[in-house]
C-alpha cells in the first residue's frame, strides 16, 4: 500500500485559470489586472503558502499549476510546497491504513456504521485518497451501538477523550452528537448524529445507516452514506463552519461538477425537504463566485435577493483579514455563528428549535466543566447560558481591541 506525492491519479480538478482565480479572490487581488495576477503583483511566497495552507489547497495549486507558476516563484516556494503535500499525501495514507482496520473491526462486531468525508470523499470527489487534506477520521453510528463500539475501540488501543471520559454516555448522547478518540498518531470523532444544538439535518441516522453504499479504498470496502445525502451533508457541514476555508466549498464544485440537470433538480427538491434549501443555493452560489463555476440551476427568484446579500455578507466575513500568515484557528464569536445559522435556516420552526437548542442545550464542555450528580442535571442548560454570556462578553472585548 504505497501512494507517492508524484502519482496522484487523474486530471487536476482545479486548472490553472482556475486556481489563479481562486488565489486571487483569497488574496485579495483585483481581478482586473490579468491572467496571471496572483503571480505579477507583490504577493510573497510566505503569504501565498499561508494562503494555500489555510484553505487547505496545496495538494490542488501544485497539480493544477502549468509552468506559469514556476516563471514566478522561487524554486525554495515549489520546494517547500511539494514538501507541504508529501507530507499531507503520507498522513492521508496512514488515516487510510487505520481506517481500513477500523471498519474492519466494526463490521466484524456487525455493528452498521458509515465513513463521513475525509478518504473516501477523496476517493470519491477527486479520483485519489492523497488530494483532499484529513486530520481526522470520521465514523457515524447509531447511538444504541455505542457501547459495543466504545469496547471495539478500547481492543484496537483507542483512548476516549478526558472530559468525555468524566462524563457518561448517558448524559451525554442528548447534549452532544460525537466524542474524541485518541489512536497511535491519529484522531477518531465517533458520531451519533449529524448535527447538535438544534441544526436539524432533517436524515434519521438509522435511515442513512440502512441506505449507505460502498467504496473502495485500497481495494478493501469502506460503507459512505448514500450519494445524494452525503452531498447535502457536506453542504450542511460547510455552513455549520460558515464556509471559511475553500476546500469546503471545493468538495461541492468536485462532486456536483459531473451532474446532469435533472439530477440537481432532484438535489434542490431533497434540500428543500430537509430543511436546508438557503444552505444549498448559497453554497452552489459560493461555488460559482469563488471558482467561477456556471450554475447549474437558476436560483429561485424567491431566494435570489437573500442569496446575493448573504454573499456580500460572506464576502466581508470571510475577506475581513487576508493576511494568512497571522490565522491560525477558525475563532468566530458565538454568537456570529447563532445569526447565520438562523439566517440560513428555511422554517421558523427551525429557527426556534435552532435558537432554543443553541442557548440552552448544553455541549460537552458545558458538562465538563461543572460536575454535578444525576440528580441536578436539570441544572445543565442554565449553567449553559452563562458560560455563553461569559464568551460573548470576551470576545466583544477582544473586537473592541
Amino acid at each position: 500500500m504505497v501512494l507517492k506525492e508524484n502519482e496522484l491519479n487523474g486530471e487536476p480538478t482545479f486548472p490553472t485559470e482556475m486556481l489563479l482565480k481562486i488565489v486571487g479572490k483569497g488574496l485579495g487581488i483585483p481581478q482586473d489586472v490579468g491572467a496571471d495576477f496572483p503571480f505579477r503583483t507583490k504577493v510573497s511566497d510566505k503569504q501565498l503558502f499561508a494562503f494555500l495552507r489555510w484553505h487547505r489547497f496545496g495538494q490542488h495549486f501544485l497539480r493544477g499549476m502549468d509552468e506559469r507558476a514556476g516563471a514566478f516563484r522561487q524554486s525554495s516556494f515549489r520546494d517547500a510546497l511539494k514538501k507541504e503535500v508529501g507530507l499531507g499525501v503520507q498522513q492521508n495514507l496512514f488515516l487510510s491504513q487505520n481506517l481500513i482496520i477500523l471498519c474492519g473491526a466494526l463490521a466484524h462486531a456487525e455493528i452498521p456504521h458509515v465513513v463521513l468525508k475525509g478518504i473516501p470523499l477523496s476517493v470519491e470527489a477527486f479520483g485519489d485518497p492523497g488530494i483532499r487534506m484529513c486530520r481526522d477520521i470520521d465514523i457515524l453510528i447509531s447511538p444504541k451501538f455505542h457501547e459495543q463500539t466504545a469496547k471495539v475501540l478500547a481492543n484496537l488501543g483507542m483512548v476516549l477523550e478526558g472530559k468525555c471520559r468524566e462524563v457518561p454516555f448517558s448524559a451525554r448522547r442528548h447534549y452532544s452528537y460525537s466524542e474524541i478518540w485518541f489512536g497511535q498518531g491519529w484522531l477518531l470523532d465517533l458520531h451519533w448524529g449529524f448535527s447538535s444544538q438544534g441544526q436539524p439535518f432533517g436524515v434519521l441516522v438509522e435511515t442513512a445507516l440502512s441506505q449507505r453504499r460502498y467504496i473502495q479504498v485500497f481495494e478493501k470496502e469502506v460503507p459512505v452514506l448514500d450519494w445524494d445525502t452525503q452531498f447535502l451533508y457536506l453542504i450542511h457541514h460547510a455552513a455549520k463552519h460558515l464556509w471559511l476555508r475553500f476546500f469546503w466549498i471545493s468538495d461541492v464544485y468536485a462532486l456536483g461538477r459531473r451532474l446532469e440537470q435533472a439530477e440537481w433538480e432532484r438535489l434542490a427538491d431533497r434540500a428543500a425537504g430537509l430543511g436546508i434549501s438557503r444552505q444549498f443555493w448559497f453554497s452552489l452560489k459560493l461555488v460559482s463566485e469563488v471558482f467561477g463555476w456556471t450554475l447549474p440551476l437558476s436560483i429561485p427568484p424567491a431566494l435570489h435577493r437573500f442569496i446575493e446579500k448573504t454573499y456580500q455578507d460572506w464576502e466581508i466575513l470571510a475577506f475581513a483579514d487576508t493576511d494568512y500568515t497571522r490565522k491560525r484557528i477558525l475563532e468566530i464569536p458565538p454568537q456570529r455563528v447563532l445569526v447565520w445559522s438562523l439566517k440560513l435556516s428555511d422554517r421558523w420552526i427551525t429557527r426556534a428549535s435552532l435558537l432554543a437548542g443553541w442557548v440552552f442545550k448544553p455541549s460537552a464542555s458545558d458538562i465538563t466543566t461543572l460536575k454535578l450528580p444525576r440528580g441536578f442535571w436539570w441544572l445543565y442548560p442554565i449553567w449553559r447560558v452563562i458560560r455563553l454570556l461569559i464568551r460573548s462578553t470576551i470576545f466583544s472585548g477582544k473586537n473592541r481591541k
